[in-house]
């Protein structure tokens, strides 16, 4: 119980049936596909133990699992719907004390936001700990959501709304009476609600291509988030590129 306690296991949920743009996961990005490069920039974050990508049992991913045993990621397989069961199921397996949410479609997140909020959760001593709340106004595509193994599996034993299984942490933040819940402190810089990094759309795909691109592929996983601000801002056109993209909502919570 002790190694559970401390592991800290950073799961990335990806599935080959997206609805927006299938297959994105496996998109190529500067020669490598998505998913490989959200896992390398967590596997960059010091706080991380070990990555996990949790995908589904579906023969749709059949070929993403194969591709991911190739590069030589730990995979985990679950329900395509049900992902707040295919977390636990990962995290049993891989022994998480400490979870890193992540998704496949962010190959922009940045290993020092990972590792800040993973601070601010141990500082905290929180059940669960976010940058995604809607004050701090930070681009999408930076989401970073840390909570416990125990805290997991009361939010699995509550919640009973299909998009509270769909979207795994909803229980969290919707019920702040059931869970201990907190936001780190972000520098004011981070904050761009202007600006658009994660991939649901080909708009979102072609900026961050161009992103990689300026930064030669391999060197992405040093250049900084302030680093990334800057280029868009110096090259507006690119920016524009996903401007008009609407974030899809979560529905209205509903009453127990």
């Amino acid at each position: 119980m002790g190694l559970r306690q401390g592991k800290v296991v950073a799961i990335i949920q990806a599935r080959m049936n997206s609805t927006r743009l299938p297959k994105k996961v496996l998109t190529s990005i500067a020669g490598r596909p998505m998913v490989e490069w959200v896992a390398l920039r967590a596997m960059w974050a010091n706080t991380v133990d070990e990555v996990v990508i949790a995908t589904t049992v579906e023969k749709a991913d059949d070929i993403l699992v194969r591709k991911l045993k190739d590069i030589g990621l730990n995979v985990f397989r679950g329900s395509e719907e049900d992902v707040l069961s295919r977390f636990v199921g990962a995290a049993r397996k891989f022994k998480a004390g400490i979870i890193v949410r992540l998704t496949a479609d962010c190959p922009l997140i940045d290993p020092d936001m990972i590792d800040l909020v993973v601070m601010a959760y141990r500082e905290n001593r929180k059940d669960y700990m976010a940058n995604c709340g809607i004050e701090y106004q930070l681009p999408r595509g930076l989401d970073v959501e840390v909570f416990n193994y125990r805290a997991l599996l009361k939010a699995d034993s509550l919640s009973t709304q299909p998009y509270e299984r769909e979207h795994v942490t909803p229980r969290f933040y919707q019920h702040p009476e059931e869970f201990s819940i907190g936001m780190p402190e972000i520098n004011p810089e981070w904050k761009r609600p202007d600006l658009r990094l994660c991939v649901d759309t080909v708009e979102d795909l072609a900026l961050v291509r161009k992103v990689y691109n300026h930064f030669h592929g391999t060197d992405i996983l040093m250049a900084s988030t302030m680093a990334v601000y800057n280029y868009l801002d110096n090259y507006p056109k690119v920016k524009e590129l996903n401007a008009k993209v609407e974030q899809r909502k979560l529905p209205t919570p509903q009453k127990d």
